[in-house]
């Protein structure tokens, strides 16, 4: 019986996230079909931009892991790799001190050297 009630409830999970994906998706197919010539050009411009500088991130990154290794003089920092100033994508994580409950420094008994 329980196993009827989970397959359920997959189910109808499974059916609204699959009515979710397919409205996302018709909205995306309706706003491409309302572009005109003039949108589609500045798009097709815009991700060719796109991808040529994706081009010459991975040449210059292989530039550079080649000029660390001395196979060809490379001509920036080998020290600093190209593209390390830019902002990152992704989570910057703390590292958190532990604490103990009256707020001081973790003082566990189990670091204690006595």
């Amino acid at each position: 019986m329980a196993a009827d009630m989970y397959a359920k409830v997959m189910e109808n999970q499974l059916m609204q996230t699959a009515t979710l994906m397919e409205e996302q998706l018709d909205a995306e197919l309706e706003k491409l079909d309302k572009m005109d010539d003039d949108d589609m050009d500045r798009l097709k411009e815009k991700r060719l931009e796109a991808l040529k500088k994706a081009q010459q991130q991975k040449q210059e990154t292989l530039e550079w892991r080649l000029g660390c290794s001395n196979i060809i003089n490379y001509s920036g920092n080998v020290l600093e790799p190209p593209f390390q100033s830019q902002k990152k994508h992704g989570s910057h994580f703390t590292k958190l001190e532990k604490k103990t409950i009256r707020g001081k420094k973790y003082d566990s008994d189990s670091d204690d050297d006595d």
